[in-house]
This record gives structure tokens, sequence and C-alpha cells, in this order.
């Protein structure tokens, strides 16, 4: 009589076939993390934009005006936003006159993806814009989700 020796372990099929289901989780995983990261960093985003509206209205009640120059100490913006970068750094800042009038009268704040971040990949939100009545809108594929 002869005794069978009982094997422990794994074969290749089985384990070539958890390496498969763990590359399909992945696969479909990856792209949604991708896209969590995006709608966190439109925060930046928004909060810059707020932020310089908001410095321009005090600039405005001390001056009288208001103006394109986010390096203006007068300004006092805060966390690095005089430079013309958002926070967290994938949004650059751009202020303009609104409708074509002169900067004492109007601005209009523009906030748009850095080129080479990871948030340019951004289609959905591509511009923030605020203006000095407060008004917000956005440009992109769904700007309803931007604000």
């Amino acid at each position: 009589m002869l005794l069978r020796k009982s094997q422990t372990g794994f074969t290749l099929v089985e384990l070539m076939i958890v390496v498969v289901i763990l590359i399909i989780l992945a696969g479909v995983g990856y792209p949604l993390y991708q896209d969590q990261l995006r709608k966190a960093r439109r925060t930046d985003a928004r909060s810059a934009a707020m932020q310089v509206a908001l410095a321009q209205e005090q600039y405005f009640t001390r001056t009288g005006r208001y103006t394109i120059d986010l390096s203006d100490s007068d300004l006092n913006l805060h966390r690095g936003l005089e430079t013309g970068a958002s926070e967290g750094g994938y949004y650059k800042i751009a202020v303009a006159p609104a409708d074509g009038s002169t900067i004492a009268e109007t601005f209009v704040v523009t906030i748009a993806p850095h080129e080479g971040k990871s948030q340019i990949k951004d289609l959905v939100c591509t511009e923030f814009t605020i203006d000095q009545t407060g008004n917000k809108d956005a440009e992109g594929s769904d700007p309803t989700k931007c604000w």
C-alpha cells in the first residue's frame, strides 16, 4: 500500500487568477481615486478665488478702487497668493477688469489649473471666476459641480 504525501501551497493557475483579479480591481479603483483627488483639489481653487475677492473688497474699502497687482502690499493677500498661485499650487490666479471696464470700477478673479500639474486633467472644471458683485461662474464639461 502506497501512502500519498499531501501537498500544500498554491498552484501557478491559482496564483495567476489572484493576480488577474488584483489587476482588474486596480484598473477600476485607480481612476476613481484620481477623480476624487481632482474633486478635492477644486477646493484649492474655490478658496483662492474667495480669498482674492475678499482682499479686493477690503482694498476697495481703503482706497476706493480695485487692483490687478496681486503683489500689492495693500491687498494683504495671505498664504503666498500674492505670487499668483493657489495655496496648494494646483491653480494659477489672475485678476483683470470685468467687461473691459477700468480696474478702479470692477474686477474678475480667474482661477485656472497650472500647466504641468495633475489638475490640468480636470475637464469638469477648467476655470473658476468671481467678480466684484460676488457672481461665481465656471467653465468645463459640468460647471454646476465647480462651485
